[in-house]
């Protein structure tokens, strides 16, 4: 009988932490890796490797922020950030520049809000800006026209507060004989607060008589307990019964009046109020060069939303409906605009707002809904709290109705989730099982499945410049993170119109370094991969500055060859070809986790132990190599040379079925297989099965 061995056939848990190595009691550990270096895990079980990075454009050293822009045609930009402009690129061709006066600083915690035909910029330090799209090569960076800013009293003096009035007029007091007038009965209501009767006595058209009516809607007003003293009640015509009620005094500040009346005992009389002007509080602009400018900003229900505003960092501004920039408060219907500060704790300041299922809004602290969708002025929203986690502003993207986005302390990535379990959002830790990879994000960026075998994309950048690559498909607990390995640094990541996943790195070049604008390209085997064509055809591949000094491959003609190190700008292969592919590469590499030693229950195995045999069930592979134990590589052999006809291009092979490798050698506490590669090439592992003596 032959001996039993474990197979492994999915590794949907990714790259596991080394806390987590022991766990062969639950679930993720038959499905998880100890290492897990530019490979593609696939949902449905095995690993490829990750598709490699294309180059579209060379930046410069300064560009530090990478953003997606599809146009209300579908044209479709990305936008990168650098010292004193935004370059326009569309299909990697630069296609205008808009100068700004934004520091490299600031750039880093900048927030875009796209729609349209318009993005708007915001940050606390700088006035609100807008980018406009009139064409590819038309843009215009301008401030955005808020109108109406709100005034809010930051404890200064100010002199600039307007008192509500309001006009009341009696209408048909005067008709009929005198002693029927003076058994008029009437009242006056002041939001909501009704005064006692008021009985008119008017009798003649004299101004004593109408100076004896105003005294007594005095007297009736300042009896009301939510009217504090100092209002005045005007004449303004004695013949006509009309009067204005001026909200004057320190206690009645501001636009928070509502005044009507009615007559009691009387069907042919009545009392009209209306408001002649809108009362504004003293103060200054909410938002100014002075006291600073909203952090971010959302396009929602045809409002714009400005949150964490520089001076009341847990307030956000909403503006009327249908006319995005108009802030003015003086519309009093449910479609004007309005101010919400958030009853939240000191410190807490609004990172980011985000329209999905419903208005979301993430602080530094804590992750909100509102619990009513429609947003209006007459109607004070509800913000349910989901947890408190906190965000950072900059790393946050949406995946199929639930927010991703990085934790405010750094430690871990949240996803916020409707769940009608609860009837609520609930915010989970993505990175449970793999804290050491999700750490300290600074970028995020999730690109949505292009293919029935393929999970949603996550691409996250963290603070030391790597990047790290996620699988996510929640429907079938997928949620697999790993290490991006490639010769430089990433500063950015985002997806576009196109669903391509984009990152800014920056490459060594010569002496120096350079900027790089890249997307992931399926199929594609080498990093920053640039094609030359050769006309005639030749050995000698030119035009290559962008990797000058560094180790490339070559891709020619469906042969891989290398590598090579490129000087003056170019490369000398050992084969004529027409079409050259040169790139950066580094291998993939997976490592298994320590086999489990348990042969009965709580009765395990201990001591060194060898991994002596394992199979690989490959499909479409060109190239594989194993180590055992961390030793060095050994490329496996997939064909018998005697087989492979003479000039096939090795790219057009690919063996399917299954290797196996015996005789491995080595003693460890913890043995452990690693797949990786020797020279590049399409892989892909469906499962494999380890043999060990323990």
């Amino acid at each position: 009988m032959k001996r039993s061995g474990r197979k492994q056939s999915a590794f949907t848990a990714g790259e596991l932490a080394g806390s987590v190595w022991e766990r062969d009691d639950f679930k993720y550990f038959w499905v998880g890796l100890r290492e897990a270096v530019n490979v593609d895990i696939t949902p449905q079980g095995g690993l490829k490797v990750r598709p490699g990075l294309r180059h579209r454009a060379q930046l410069p050293m300064s560009a530090c922020r990478l953003f997606g822009f599809t146009a209300s045609n579908g044209a479709v930009y990305d936008i990168v950030a650098r010292a004193g402009a935004f370059d326009i690129y569309q299909g990697g061709i630069l296609q205008a520049s808009a100068v700004h006066d934004y520091t490299v600083g600031q750039l880093a915690d900048l927030v875009v809000a796209q729609q349209l035909d318009t993005a708007i910029l915001t940050h606390a330090a700088k006035r609100t800006m807008r980018l406009a799209h009139f064409g590819p090569t038309s843009w215009v960076l301008e401030a955005a026209p808020l109108a109406g800013i709100p005034l809010y009293d930051y404890g200064g003096a100010y002199t600039n507060g307007v008192a509500a009035e309001w006009d009341i007029e009696l209408i048909g007091f005067r008709e009929g004989d005198p002693p029927n007038n003076a058994d008029v009965i009437w009242t006056l209501t002041v939001n909501n607060a009704e005064t006692t009767a008021l009985r008119a006595s008017i009798t003649s058209t004299t101004v004593e008589d109408a100076d004896q009516t105003a005294a007594t809607i005095l007297a009736a007003l300042l009896d009301l307990p939510n009217v504090g003293p100092g209002i005045q009640v005007l004449v303004l015509s004695a013949s006509e019964d009309r009067f204005r009620v001026i909200f004057t005094g320190a206690e009645n500040t501001g636009d928070n009046w509502a005044v009507s009346g009615r007559v009691v005992n009387k069907a042919d009389a009545a009392v009209v109020c209306s408001k002649r002007t809108v009362g504004v509080t003293a103060g200054e602009d909410v938002i100014s060069d002075v006291r600073g400018w909203p952090r971010c900003a959302a396009f929602y229900q045809q409002r714009l939303l400005l949150g964490g505003l520089a001076g009341i960092p847990n307030a956000y501004l909403v503006s009327r409906i249908g006319d995005y920039f108009n802030l003015d408060q003086r519309l009093d219907t449910a479609a004007g605009a309005f101010m919400v500060p958030m009853d939240t704790s000191g410190g807490e300041v609004i990172e980011r707002i985000v329209a999905g299922r419903d208005l979301l809004i993430l602080t530094s602290e804590a992750e909100y809904s509102i619990s009513d969708r429609e947003l209006s002025k007459t109607s004070p929203p509800v913000h349910v709290e989901a947890s408190r986690n906190g965000a950072r502003g900059r790393a946050i993207a949406e995946n199929e109705g639930a927010v991703l986005f990085a934790f405010s302390e750094g430690g871990g990535i949240g996803e916020l989730r409707w769940t009608d379990v609860s009837g609520n959002y609930v915010t989970g830790d993505l990175g449970l099982l793999a804290p050491h990879l999700v750490r300290d994000v600074v970028d995020l960026a999730v690109r949505g499945k292009t293919g029935s075998q393929q999970g949603n994309r996550i691409g996250l950048v963290r603070e030391d410049s790597s990047l790290v690559l996620g699988t996510l498909l929640r429907d079938q607990e997928v949620t697999a993170f790993s290490q991006v390995a490639s010769d430089g640094q990433f500063l950015a990541v985002s997806c576009n119109g196109r669903n391509d996943l984009m990152v800014l790195a920056q490459r060594s070049a010569g002496a120096g370094a350079l900027g790089s604008l890249e997307v992931f390209e399926e199929g594609q085997l080498l990093d920053q991969a640039t094609t030359v064509t050769l006309d005639p055809p030749g050995t000698v591949v030119g035009g290559l500055t962008l990797f000058e000094g560094a180790e490339v491959w070559a891709i020619a003609d469906g042969d891989v060859l290398g590598p090579f190190t490129v000087a003056g700008g170019s490369i000398t292969i050992g084969k004529v070809a027409s079409s050259v592919t040169v790139g950066r590469w580094t291998p993939p590499r997976i490592s298994t986790l320590p086999l489990a030693r348990e042969v009965g229950p709580k009765i395990v195995v201990v001591g060194k132990g060898r991994i002596h045999s394992v199979h690989l069930n490959l499909e479409d592979t060109t190239s594989v190599a194993i180590a055992v134990n961390g030793g060095p590589a050994r490329d496996i052999p997939l064909f018998p040379i005697d087989s492979i006809e003479a000039g096939t291009p090795e790219l057009s092979l690919g063996f399917t079925g299954r290797r196996s490798i015996r005789n491995l050698r080595g003693f460890r506490d913890d043995p452990y297989v690693t797949i990786t590669q020797v020279r590049p090439g399409r892989l892909t592992l469906k499962s494999i099965v380890v043999e060990a003596a323990l």
